[in-house]
């Protein structure tokens, strides 16, 4: 039997020590064989390189290393930008998407002094954030990613810091026209999915007020706190980039349906609520309570 190759990219994600820090990019063991049995055994090999060509049958690796193969695999992930270009040029930064804030000094002190006050709220709500685990691997470095007392300023990529992860905090500019639903990362897809479409139609089609009240400042700040919490709840997973959750995507969901107004206790009685965990069938109906709410719109 010939060889598996897997070839770990040098700028995959670092690894930690601990899966409460990984987000949803976690692995779990649900090989039927012991998976590091065939590493053992040299079925398969590992390389953390990158390709630098690729010839009939050979693949070529920055280290020199060559071997032949009968097939290449690209299981490369996904970008988290979003996948159309937003004009006119800088709109980007209005809606609060991944963009290049500039080198400007004045652009560096906000961002700097708005980042380091959202740090300081989520470290005081969630103490145990401070203390970030140690990387493993050699990473670029950005003012975003390092802990908050790094000095360095290399990587000035935005990332995506929208009210309840979905919604441009500036959302009235645009007379309430646009959201971005996907760009929170679950193990719970499916259920994000529906429920997060809900969410968006409902305040699409104006039935569903966004934090009524609230000043655009308001929400800007809610929203940077939400994205700095995911960026150090997941820093071995995506959590600088988008949101990255595991563990809190109950709660996120529970807090989406009592935006619309829906029943987000849905085990029917107070014992199974405690000890009986929540999985895809307690969702079963939640499309049809939102029409018998709202009707169709």
């Amino acid at each position: 039997m010939r060889a598996i190759t897997i070839l770990k990219m040098c700028h995959g994600a670092d690894s930690y020590c601990s899966a409460f820090w990984v987000g949803q990019t976690l692995s779990i063991l649900n090989y039927p064989t012991d998976f590091f049995d065939l590493v053992r055994s040299g079925l398969v090999k590992v390389h953390v390189k990158d390709i630098t060509s690729l010839s009939p049958g050979t693949i070529r690796l920055n280290d020199s290393t060559t071997f032949s193969t009968d097939a290449l695999i690209c299981c490369t992930g996904w970008r988290y930008r979003p996948p159309i270009k937003f004009l006119p040029e800088g709109i980007d930064k209005e809606l609060h998407i991944p963009h290049n804030v500039g080198h400007a000094k004045e652009d560096l002190i906000e961002d700097r002094t708005l980042y380091q006050k959202a740090d300081e709220a989520v470290f005081n709500k969630f103490p145990a954030l401070r203390e970030q685990p140690i990387r493993r691997t050699p990473a670029a470095v950005s003012y975003q990613q390092a802990p908050p007392n790094h000095k360095s300023v290399r990587d000035l990529d935005r990332p995506f810091e929208l009210y309840r992860f979905i919604l441009p905090p500036t959302s009235a500019r645009f007379n309430h026209s646009i959201a971005f639903l996907g760009m929170f990362a679950a193990t719970t897809t499916a259920i994000n999915a529906q429920i997060g479409s809900l969410w968006v139609a409902a305040h699409l089609s104006g039935i569903l007020p966004v934090a009524p009240g609230k000043t655009e400042e308001e929400l800007i700040w809610e929203a940077t706190c939400w994205s700095r919490y995911a960026k150090w709840r997941s820093p071995g997973g995506r959590g600088n980039r988008h949101a990255d959750l595991v563990f809190e995507a109950l709660s996120y969901f529970d807090l989406l349906l009592r935006d619309l107004g829906l029943n987000h206790k849905r085990k029917g009685n107070f014992l199974e609520e405690l000890f009986v965990p929540y999985s895809v069938e307690d969702y079963e109906g939640v499309v049809g309570e939102f029409v018998s709410k709202y009707g169709r719109k």
